[in-house]
């Protein structure tokens, strides 16, 4: 007789799995303590930092970092474009990236960060996320991993009013 096993299934496959941060950096809020972090640190006078705090945002910023950026190691820009956008949950209106931008590592080579650009308008001046509008995913498919985040822009709300 053959050897039948213990009678358990199998293990299934292991799948690798990174672990990513996904921000809005475009709002105010982020941008002012970004900016904020270079005056202490000394790399920024406070009224150069004001002044660049108060300049107007012409695309909304959604970054993704983590501990292993290796999928974006040998991503290009035109095809990390092609498979990047922004979804209303409301009027499920998918905004494409415009841009792309990559932090790299002081070897100019590793991905430390991916910054990506969405317009803020469309072509007919129109908001691209309308103001009644509570809930937005990011979408990102590179090498294989596909990162999705959800942000409640319900509550992304400052001083100002809406913070995006």
């Amino acid at each position: 007789m053959g050897d039948r096993g213990s009678g358990a299934p199998p293990a299934p496959p292991q799948v690798p799995q990174a672990t990513f941060v996904v921000r809005w950096v475009s709002a105010r809020t982020v941008r002012e303590a970004v900016l904020r972090g270079e005056v202490l640190a000394g790399r920024m006078k406070e009224e150069d930092a004001e002044k660049q705090a108060a300049l107007p945002v012409e695309v909304y910023q959604v970054m993704i970092l983590g501990q292993d950026m290796k999928p974006f190691q040998g991503a290009d820009e035109k095809s990390l474009l092609e498979r990047t956008y922004l979804l209303t949950k409301k009027t499920k209106q998918k905004i494409a990236a415009v841009g792309v931008e990559f932090k790299r590592g002081p070897d100019g080579k590793t991905a430390l960060a991916v910054a990506f650009a969405f317009p803020r308008k469309t072509v007919s001046g129109e908001e691209t996320i309308a103001s009644d509008e509570k809930n937005v995913e990011f979408y990102c498919s590179v090498a294989g991993a596909n990162i999705r985040a959800s942000f409640d822009i319900a509550k992304m709300d400052d001083a100002k009013g809406r913070d995006l």
